[in-house]
């Protein structure tokens, strides 16, 4: 996995924070072929592992997430500490 642009910003833009567990995680659907194609390495991975990934309870290896801070979006520009702890916002060892 690519290392994440923002984690190489000065520290005030993002904060290194791990996730919040997540109950009993269920995954809904999968798209095995564009995953795939985007060249992530999850193939043999059961629903239950993938499950457990995209909620963050189980984090890919070499993988440190950020939680990052932003002010605005296409609908309100004015908007104060916005954070987002996306889970594809993440940053390598």
């Amino acid at each position: 996995m690519q290392p994440s642009s923002y984690a190489r910003l000065p520290p005030h833009f993002y904060a290194r924070l791990g996730p919040t567990p997540v109950a009993r995680p269920r995954l809904i659907q999968f798209n095995r072929p564009l995953s795939a194609e985007l060249g992530l390495a999850l193939d043999g991975l059961d629903d239950d592992s993938l499950a457990a990934i995209f909620s963050g309870n189980q984090l890919p290896t070499g993988i440190e997430p950020i939680a990052t801070a932003y002010a605005g979006t296409s609908s309100a520009t004015s908007c104060r500490n916005w954070g987002t702890g996306g889970p594809f916002s993440s940053a390598s060892a």
